[in-house]
């Protein structure tokens, strides 16, 4: 039988409610436990752990891990601190960013005045376009980092959950691209928190590789299943801003949930596909 939370979250992202509320309390409350039961020093309570964990372990300071001059959320920003103790949370976390990259060396990058601008005024026009989006980026994203090196755009990782890496792209991405990917990896980052609740793949389809026709090449069904995720979240975005990309995201929504084996879901990675995702390509 399908959990009440996981019922809840699909007839809230069938109407375009994020769920994050309903899944991330018990994953910090999780994190906590798993921090304080170490009884160690700060350097190595953040080893390993996803930026959830940070806000509710007492004997850890967002001062160890990145320095900030901003106080609203998310937090803006591309500078590593010197302090040591944060290396133990960083080279892991940049260590998976530069196999991502794949091409380069993937290190933070300090943030100009035009990009600062561009994230400002990418936020704003979440904030009103779509307030549940707006109070989901500013609630469950601590901070947006600037990166340089590696060819993406912007990266999500579950072990660094509350994290959005991006690259701005100054000459070529406007705010309202930004927006638009912002939400992409708030959707990623979404998916995370519902996997921590439902596997999504049925165990035995985990290396099951197939053609993803968005990415081209071939992708086990969690990352076509992201992949879709990311997808549906733009495309309710963009439903909801009247803007221009409404038939194409359509299109890479159907096209790569067609990947996607009924035998290869959970029950609820399935509902995800036949109830929410289908509803929106309808609309």
């Amino acid at each position: 039988m399908m959990k009440a939370s996981l019922k809840k979250a699909l007839a809230d992202m069938k109407v375009g409610k994020w769920c994050f509320d309903s899944f991330v309390p018990a994953i910090r409350k999780a994190l906590a436990a798993r921090t304080a039961s170490k009884n160690s020093t700060p350097e190595n309570s953040i080893s390993g752990l996803s930026l959830a964990a940070l806000e509710v372990a007492n004997n850890v300071s967002y001062d160890i891990v990145m320095q900030s001059q901003d106080s609203h959320r998310p937090v803006i920003t591309g500078r590593r601190p010197e302090d040591p103790r944060s290396d133990a949370f960083w080279n892991p976390v940049l260590q998976q960013l530069s196999y991502k990259g794949k091409y380069g060396i993937v290190d933070l990058k300090s943030v100009t005045a035009k990009t600062r601008a561009s994230l400002v005024d990418a936020c704003a026009w979440i904030d009103e376009v779509d307030n549940d989006a707006s109070i989901a980026l500013r609630t469950h994203c601590t901070y947006l980092c600037c990166t340089e090196g590696g060819e993406f755009t912007s990266v999500s990782l579950p072990k660094a959950l509350g994290i959005i890496f991006v690259n701005p792209r100054e000459d070529v991405l406007t705010f309202k691209d930004l927006a638009v990917i912002l939400i992409h990896e708030l959707g990623h980052q979404e998916l995370f928190a519902l996997n921590t609740a439902d596997r999504l793949i049925d165990f035995s389809s985990d290396k099951e590789l197939v053609h993803s026709p968005l990415q081209g090449y071939s992708r086990p069904p969690i990352g076509r299943l992201h992949s879709a995720h990311a997808i549906f979240r733009m495309l309710a975005f963009e439903i909801k801003a009247k803007h221009q990309h409404i038939d194409g995201l359509k299109r890479d929504l159907r096209n790569t949930i067609a990947t996607l084996k009924e035998t290869s879901l959970t029950p609820f990675g399935r509902a995800l596909v036949d109830d929410v995702y289908q509803t929106w390509i309808d609309k």
